[in-house]
């Protein structure tokens, strides 16, 4: 007897397990990242809440919470600017506002379709 232990373990003590990378797989010189999938709702929820004056919900959903909170402050700003406006003008300039939260929410619904089908296809993004 060698002394009160016997010695290394001859087979491993644990069985041996894989490890998945799941930020991002190194194959020689590149790295591949796994597509983000993203659901093709996002941009009519976009739509919808800018359609009620609430913009920058989509870019929230999409873990963009920087773009989305500065459009949200600023959607804030434009409901005080517009209701000022509609006293001031006894309605009149909802005919001005109810449009332009209409246009502001397809425009944001578009780019953040463009940003959901470039995480989908990272091969089809620009690369300038």
């Amino acid at each position: 007897m060698k002394g009160p232990y016997p010695g290394p373990p001859t087979e491993p003590m644990y069985p041996e397990q894989s490890v998945h990378a799941h930020a991002g797989v190194s194959v020689g010189q590149t790295v591949v990242t796994p597509a983000k999938h993203y659901s093709p709702l996002i941009p009519w929820v976009e739509f919808v809440a800018g359609c009620f004056g609430f913009h920058g919900i989509g870019y929230l959903l999409i873990g963009k919470p920087v773009r989305g909170i500065i459009w949200l402050v600023i959607s804030l700003v434009k409901h005080a600017v517009g209701a000022a406006l509609s006293v001031a003008t006894l309605g009149l300039a909802l005919g001005c506002i109810v449009p332009l939260n209409i246009a502001i929410g397809f425009f944001l619904a578009m780019h953040e379709r463009q940003i959901i089908h470039r995480a989908a296809h990272p091969t089809l993004a620009k690369t300038a």
